[in-house]
């Protein structure tokens, strides 16, 4: 563990936090610190700072901020340990060999990125490629998509198990990345005669492939390579990387089944299409998408198939955030879409999408015979299901008045129901809630001088400790701020200097901590003089010993309706001193 955080320390040292974040963002210089618009709220002016002496960003509007690994966490949606493997790649550090597992994976990644790349040159520069070329004018892919996607192609006869040596694979790695199969008896290739679709993770490693046959006499249609240490389709988007710039621009998505529908939709200028790859929506997806999107248009196949997989989709969906809409349209399939209508027309069918509720409630109806009283009450009984979960009242409003229109049952009779759905559904839970929650503290004065201190304390300690008339972490309300006056106190003592030093900062404190933290060391509004120090230490006592006076008064009106005048008089001895004591820290 002390290996790893020694490569840390070295891979920080030579990573310039301006040069990484200045290849996702356009940075302006202004004095020390580069400024760009926030990448994570939508803001016209920018609030977004970078420093390269502190080695810190910030952002003053949405209070994102930390070192460079937060960045890559917070952009690319990875995890630390992803985020430093992300960076060592970039810089061409080597991981350390106390990481077996990451160096195998990263090997196996190297393999299947030559592979792709055999695989398309195949396709692009062999003779014996006329007809998939063809194939793939014939369905109007264009050579950009062709390139963008990396599609290749793998021929009828053995190819990777021939020639793997050649090309510098080893068969154990091709056979664990799903390249190679036993068929009857011996090694053969698990493509032959398919176009080759690579499928890159959100980072952009190419993580496995599946091949769509070409010959009718080979099956199935599409075929995916196996489940391996790299690949698993349940946690993978096809185009999701292609059109991550466009995702993380408009937070939101569009969800098909295949790959010529991402790629079609894509061409037509719809980048943030990602498809499924043939598999089922997952939780997996789901949180992935939390962590990106907060909207969503599922258009999934005009069939039967496509429909079902709707349903249970929007079923796994019901408890996301996400705003799921249903994309309607009258062609087969996403990808016939494209080929058949404009973008503008295109644009106009998505913004006619349905909310979740108003598709269900339409295939409800179109499920449900009204014209028994069972298949009324069947209908409103799932109606409301849906209903009482749903906290948009507008729509809730329009439904239940569809709802009456069709089955002739009365408004207030559906609403009298879906009350008594949701206090049967939610009352086991409420007593839970209400032991659980705490009141939290929303004295903004209170939080901005204690954001002040805490600011003085990290920019300069010598002069916060020479000014701060003996301010103790204790002394500090916010749960938060109080971690940073405790981790700054030990850190300081301990090492016996009087400032946080750059490099020490995310290893003194947690992730979750860094944001603060970064805003804290980045402020320019916080002004360093030892008298503004000892006039906020005064005003943060005189406002604790203040909320203790009130709860005094409180007491003392109580107790003087019962008979214990000596308890009485204890509490108004204390609330004298309490008073005399805000007179002296007035000076």
């Amino acid at each position: 563990m002390q290996d790893y955080k020694i490569f840390i320390d070295d891979l920080k040292s030579k990573v310039d936090i301006v040069e990484v974040i200045g290849s996702f963002l356009p940075l302006r210089k202004s004095g020390k610190n580069y400024l760009s618009l926030c990448p994570f709220h939508q803001e016209k002016t920018p609030s977004f700072v970078v420093n390269r002496e502190k080695n810190l960003y910030h952002c003053f509007g949405c209070g994102k901020g930390g070192t460079v690994f937060n960045f890559i966490m917070d952009f690319e949606k990875l995890s630390f340990n992803e985020s430093v493997q992300l960076l060592a790649r970039r810089y061409g550090i080597t991981l350390p060999s106390f990481s077996p597992n990451v160096n195998k994976r990263d090997a196996l990644y190297k393999v299947n990125t030559a592979v792709a790349q055999v695989f398309h040159e195949y396709l692009k520069k062999s003779n014996d490629t006329l007809g998939v070329r063809q194939y793939l004018s014939q369905r109007k892919i264009n050579e950009n998509s062709i390139n963008t996607f990396l599609l290749g192609y793998s021929p009828s006869e053995a190819f990777l198990s021939r020639a793997y040596t050649k090309l510098g694979f080893s068969k154990e790695e091709l056979q664990n990345l799903g390249l190679l199969t036993n068929r009857n008896g011996k090694v053969d290739d698990t493509f032959k005669d398919r176009l080759i679709f690579p499928i890159f993770d959100i980072s952009g490693r190419i993580s496995g492939f599946a091949g769509r046959s070409l010959n009718e006499k080979i099956g199935p249609k599409y075929l995916n390579i196996g489940e391996n240490m790299l690949f698993r389709k349940s946690k993978l988007l096809y185009g999701f990387y292609q059109g991550k710039k466009s995702i993380t621009n408009t937070q939101s998505i569009i969800l098909v089944e295949g790959y010529f529908d991402v790629i079609s939709m894509h061409q037509k200028g719809f980048n943030q299409v990602v498809g499924l790859m043939g598999t089922g929506l997952t939780y997996e997806h789901i949180d992935i998408l939390n962590k990106w999107v907060k909207e969503m248009i599922i258009m999934f196949d005009n069939d039967e198939g496509g429909l079902n997989a709707t349903w249970r989709a929007l079923e796994l969906l019901r408890e996301t955030d996400i705003n799921v809409k249903v994309g309607v349209y009258h062609t087969k399939d996403p990808d016939e879409l494209s080929q058949k209508y404009s973008k503008e027309e295109i644009n106009n069918c998505l913004l006619n999408s349905l909310q979740t509720i108003e598709y269900i409630w339409n295939r409800l109806l179109h499920q449900s015979d009204l014209s028994s009283i069972e298949g009324k009450s069947s209908f409103i009984k799932r109606v409301i299901n849906y209903l009482i979960r749903n906290a948009n009242l507008a729509m809730v409003a329009d439904i239940i008045k569809r709802t009456a229109d069709k089955t002739l049952v009365k408004e207030d009779i559906l609403y009298a129901e879906i009350e008594r759905q949701r206090e049967k559904k939610h009352a086991p839970f409420q007593k839970t809630i209400e032991n659980t929650i705490k009141p939290v503290n929303k004295n903004n004065l209170l939080n901005q001088v204690e954001s002040y201190l805490a600011g003085a304390l990290v920019k300069d300690g010598e002069l916060f400790f020479s000014s701060s008339e003996g301010l103790t972490p204790e002394e500090i309300t916010n749960p938060d701020l109080k971690q940073i006056f405790e981790k700054s106190f030990k850190y300081m003592g301990t090492e016996g200097i009087l400032y946080i030093q750059p490099d020490d900062v995310d290893i003194l404190f947690t992730v979750e901590e860094l944001p603060i933290i970064s805003g804290l060391l980045l402020s320019d509004s916080i002004e360093l003089n030892g008298d503004i120090i000892k006039s906020m230490v005064r005003k943060l006592r005189m406002m604790k010993i203040q909320e203790d006076i009130e709860i005094l008064k409180r007491e003392i009106k109580t107790l003087k309706k019962s008979s214990d005048y000596l308890l009485t008089r204890n509490y108004i001895v204390k609330l004298s001193n309490l008073i005399s004591y805000i007179k002296e820290l007035q000076g």
